[in-house]
């Protein structure tokens, strides 16, 4: 039996099943075949940063390239996932267009991990997603998933969600003259990505 840790609070860490601590993070695998592909995909994104990790150590440490490993194998199934991904979800694709940043990889993450018709209302997607409250049940994965949609926004300068970032980092600068820039940046890009899951709800729950 493999354990997981977890965090009764945010400095107290005791060690459950895996299993268990799957059904506490409401996170307990969902068979859809759109899910099925995510769950590999990440498998192999995991294994293939351990590969790349592990081949860089090796060559520091000898000074010469480690034996081949199956790294590129790994690599051309996680493009062919994506393409298998992206086939299942080309009409939720076209939801999201004018979403600068919101590609095949974040969306069919999403709603593998956490399809909006699967929560019974926005407040339980909220919290699920970890923007809601100070929630030690939120799936990490999801919101990674959205924490870096939302770096993609503002790297692209989306049109509405950037000049939205723009605009509630001014408000805070006003409101909290005294807080650190990467402060003010952190909370800016928290309220973007409830909006942006706001959004998506509607999209894809009532829409």
């Amino acid at each position: 039996m493999s354990f997981d840790k977890h965090h009764i609070t945010p400095t107290e860490i005791v060690l459950v099943p895996h299993k268990q601590h799957q059904k506490i993070h409401n996170n307990v695998p969902i068979n859809t075949e759109i899910n099925l592909k995510m769950r590999q995909y990440d498998k192999l994104v995991q294994l293939s940063i351990m590969l790349k990790n592990w081949k860089t150590s090796y060559e520091k440490e000898f000074g010469c390239n480690p034996i081949d490993i199956g790294l590129e194998q790994i690599l051309n199934k996680k493009k062919e996932l994506l393409k298998d991904a992206k086939v299942l979800i080309k009409d939720d694709l076209r939801k999201v267009k004018h979403i600068k940043g919101l590609g095949t990889r974040y969306l069919a993450g999403l709603l593998a991990y956490a399809h909006p018709k699967r929560f019974r209302n926005l407040h339980r997607f909220l919290l699920y997603c970890g923007y809601k409250g100070n929630n030690l049940k939120y799936s990490r994965k999801v919101k990674s998933i959205i924490h870096q949609v939302v770096i993609n926004l503002i790297m692209h300068k989306d049109k509405h969600y950037y000049a939205l970032y723009l605009k509630i980092k001014n408000d805070l600068n006003k409101k909290f003259p005294k807080y650190r820039n990467g402060r003010i940046d952190g909370m800016a890009r928290n309220r973007v990505g409830t909006f942006l899951l706001k959004e998506v709800y509607t999209l894809f729950r009532d829409g």
